[in-house]
């Protein structure tokens, strides 16, 4: 997945898009369907671009890899999905496109559904029973592009062909290719000279006796049936992989993949929010410590409990989903209750809980939610890949409470049992960081936060990057070839 952001700061002027996407297969005169092996190569390779009026602003790759929510500064955007493989022509790869605008306000959620539909200009033949008056065997019909040509043939009638024309140009030639019953080869050109984009040709061979022409001419009348394709109505629908998000009572969205830090005793409702596009059939819950804060057991799925229902309600862990998405899928919300949450924090140290989401399709997804309890004022955060280098690195931090001093950091090469080196860190808004230098290749180190002489419970680790020798560096290899190689540094 990739994605691209606006350079604009949205923090209070953002809403959200919420995305769906569907492929639409939309030609009724077709044998061949999408199988579940092209269903699944689509879900993984379409492609969804979102445009402001003046650039791209977003990019992902898969439907499993758009999120459930997207922030955007409030304004007018237009959303493209592209799937499959514009290949010039083919009989069995398919290209699909679905285009939406739509407008961004802020503090509101903005649903959009992106229908894609067959994008190829899509030519079928239908070979009329009259042609056997007039010819023996095998017909067929040799269609080229500026690009590609296909060749029908009656003896596969269902056949139809996917082109993907140059806009500047749209044109089509149709050969017709007989062998007459008087013994001889028939042959009859027709051209469409302006074949549109997401539209079937239904084009009809059919034998005419309206008269003894001795050149034939009259033989055959090819009339042409021009359908879009979006009149159509056979739908496909691809679906996402659960999504799982985790909110608070406010509605304050929590980032899954860094730690939660609450402070002892915390008195609050969260929810762990799973959306579907399909029935859920597992809600997989698991803590190793459930049991000791009063739950039935330390693993359960809600989608099942065996009659403990009352009981994991009672303990503090509810399921809310409305009867209607039991059947269609939607929103359900697993409800942490303030007194729940309580237990979780009543001690400092850290609680884990993964969820495992598994819906009617067989799609699912898994997270992990850290809760790190503490009343210290600052958090050890994990340092970021791209700062770590042979000798130095950049670590980081976040304030959780009322600061006392500066903030710093204290670190040391992990397991050595060495006092710790500290420095004075560098402080923005609730963030803070440090470039610290002269450390080791090679070498693991571990680093916490802190707030005078108080240290986080988190303690993070990274480890430096090797030292690079190029081969043969110290030229011990001599070449008497004469050949020069110019190094640009």
């Amino acid at each position: 997945m990739g994605a691209c952001k606006e350079d604009k700061d949205i923090a209070g002027e953002q809403g959200t898009l919420q995305l769906s996407v569907g492929m639409s297969d939309k030609i009724t005169v077709a044998s061949r369907t999408l199988s579940n092996e092209e269903q699944t190569q689509l879900e993984q390779a379409c492609k969804v671009r979102i445009y402001n009026e003046t650039s791209l602003v977003r990019k992902y790759e898969g439907t499993d890899n758009v999120p459930s929510s997207i922030p955007l500064m409030s304004g007018t955007y237009s959303v493209r999905v592209t799937a499959g493989d514009s290949v010039a022509a083919s009989f069995y790869q398919r290209f699909f496109e679905g285009n939406e605008e739509f407008t961004i306000t802020k503090g509101q959620q903005s649903p959009v559904e992106v229908k894609c539909g067959i994008a190829n200009t899509v030519l079928a033949f239908t070979w009329d029973e009259s042609l056997k008056e007039a010819f023996e065997g095998d017909c067929q019909v040799t269609v080229t592009s500026a690009t590609g040509e296909l060749v029908y043939s009656s003896a596969n009638a269902d056949a139809k062909g996917y082109f993907s024309l140059p806009a500047d140009n749209r044109k089509l030639t149709c050969k017709f290719t007989a062998t007459k019953l008087t013994g001889g080869t028939y042959e009859q050109t027709t051209e469409l000279t302006d074949a549109q984009p997401a539209t079937l040709y239904n084009m009809t061979c059919k034998y005419t006796a309206t008269g003894q022409e001795t050149t034939g001419g009259a033989w055959l009348t090819l009339s042409v049936d021009e359908t879009p394709l979006s009149e159509e109505t056979t739908t496909i629908g691809i679906k996402q992989r659960p999504v799982i998000v985790c909110k608070d009572a406010d509605n304050i969205e929590y980032d899954l993949e860094q730690p939660m830090y609450l402070a002892t005793n915390t008195k609050g409702t969260y929810y762990l929010i799973v959306s579907t596009s399909s029935p859920l059939t597992g809600a997989l819950l698991q803590n190793d410590r459930f049991t000791e804060f009063g739950v039935p057991a330390n693993s359960m799925d809600l989608m099942n409990l065996g009659g403990k229902d009352a009981s994991v309600k009672a303990s503090g862990i509810s399921l809310h989903a409305p009867n209607a998405i039991m059947e269609t899928g939607g929103t359900w919300k697993i409800q942490f209750s303030e007194e729940l949450i309580a237990k979780m924090t009543a001690q400092e140290g850290q609680v884990t809980t993964t969820l495992t989401a598994t819906d009617k399709n067989g799609k699912q997804r898994m997270v992990t939610w850290n809760i790190v309890v503490s009343n210290a004022t600052v958090a050890t955060t994990e340092a970021i890949p791209y700062e770590i280098w042979t000798s130095k690195a950049t670590l980081h931090g976040k304030v959780t409470g009322t600061l006392a001093s500066t903030p710093k950091f204290q670190y040391r090469v992990k397991g050595s049992g060495s006092s710790w080196t500290t420095v004075d860190a560098d402080l923005t808004e609730s963030t803070f960081s440090k470039e610290i230098t002269g450390l080791t290749p090679g070498t693991t180190y571990e680093y916490q936060a802190m707030d005078g002489t108080q240290a986080s419970t988190v303690t993070c680790e990274f480890t430096t990057e090797t030292t690079f020798q190029p081969e043969n560096a110290s030229f011990e290899a001599v070449s008497d070839s004469s050949s020069i190689i110019l190094i640009h540094g």
